[in-house]
């Protein structure tokens, strides 16, 4: 969410810098939570920074080095994000079952799939 902050509106996703810290130091993440969840909550104080423009930018391909930028806005970004979490949840919840980890039943399902899966049942029902 760093992207938050920038005065030049542009996020490049192949420039993250990977903190291997991060990754392995709990304290820190946490920490980091506090902070991406304050990055969060100015949307509430200033509900017009979510809407605003930016360009991001994302190799195609591993030969394609030189990408276009595309205009976007915090909110879409925010919204693949949550996605995009998803599917990860997905992938960690297969692992864990693998590992008999009981995990809940709708962890890493789209809300979609859920709405989808409700409504079946409500047909059922009927």
């Amino acid at each position: 969410l760093s992207f938050i902050h920038y005065s030049n509106n542009k996020i490049n996703y192949d420039q993250r810098d990977r903190d291997v810290e991060l990754e392995v130091n709990r304290k820190l993440a946490v920490s980091t939570f506090r902070s991406i969840i304050e990055s969060l909550e100015k949307f509430e104080i200033t509900p017009d920074l979510i809407d605003r423009k930016i360009k991001v930018k994302s190799n195609e391909g591993v030969t394609d080095l030189n990408s276009p930028w595309s205009e976007s806005s915090v909110r879409r970004e925010l919204q693949f994000l949550i996605s995009h979490t998803v599917h990860h949840y997905a992938l960690i919840g297969i692992i864990l079952k693998t590992m008999d980890v009981f995990i809940p039943e709708n962890f890493g399902k789209a809300p979609s799939t859920l709405k989808h899966e409700l409504r079946n049942e409500r047909i059922k029902a009927s």
